[in-house]
């Protein structure tokens, strides 16, 4: 039963039969099949609801000192109980100092929609974008920054200006 849902009523039926001399009935072999998936699945919900953390929280606010800004954060926490970030928006230099050994990554998603509102240039720049952004070798990377840079020197500057690794 727990390695495949295929197991078919006559099956059910025959092996009562033929293993333990018992006959049932059809509709008894159906109901006896709907009880077993029903265990086996209410052991599967119940270690999930054991083991899986049920704290995530999100929380977003405008900081209204000399600075300005908005801060975005989700955290979670680990199986020790501690507190950790999960994403964060706004304030990134501060989390750069505040958590300096962690890698810290751009969203592709937030960086178009801020590269669309300075250059609506058309697909042929956001094609180029997309395709220097997603290159796993510095050679493609370069390729696509010098065809950006034909098309659109401004485009170029800007995308050059986000720090890469090397």
């Amino acid at each position: 039963m727990a390695s495949s849902d295929g197991v078919k009523i006559r099956d059910i039926v025959s092996k009562s039969r033929s293993n333990f001399s018992v006959g049932i009935t059809m509709s008894r072999a159906w109901k006896a099949k709907q009880i077993a998936k029903a265990l086996i699945e209410d052991g599967v919900k119940k270690g999930f609801t054991t083991s899986c953390r049920t704290f995530i929280g999100v929380d977003g606010c405008h900081l209204k000192t000399k600075f300005g800004g908005t801060l975005l954060i989700i955290i979670g926490r680990d199986p020790n109980d501690q507190y950790y970030p999960i994403a964060f928006g706004g304030l990134i230099p501060v989390f750069e100092e505040l958590f300096e050994r962690v890698e810290h990554i751009l969203y592709l998603r937030h960086l178009y929609v801020n590269f669309k509102k300075k250059f609506s240039g058309g697909t042929q720049i956001k094609d180029l974008m997309m395709a220097a952004t997603k290159a796993t070798y510095i050679q493609s990377w370069d390729a696509k920054m010098k065809e950006l840079k034909k098309l659109n020197v401004k485009a170029w500057e800007w995308l050059s200006g986000i720090p890469t690794k090397a």
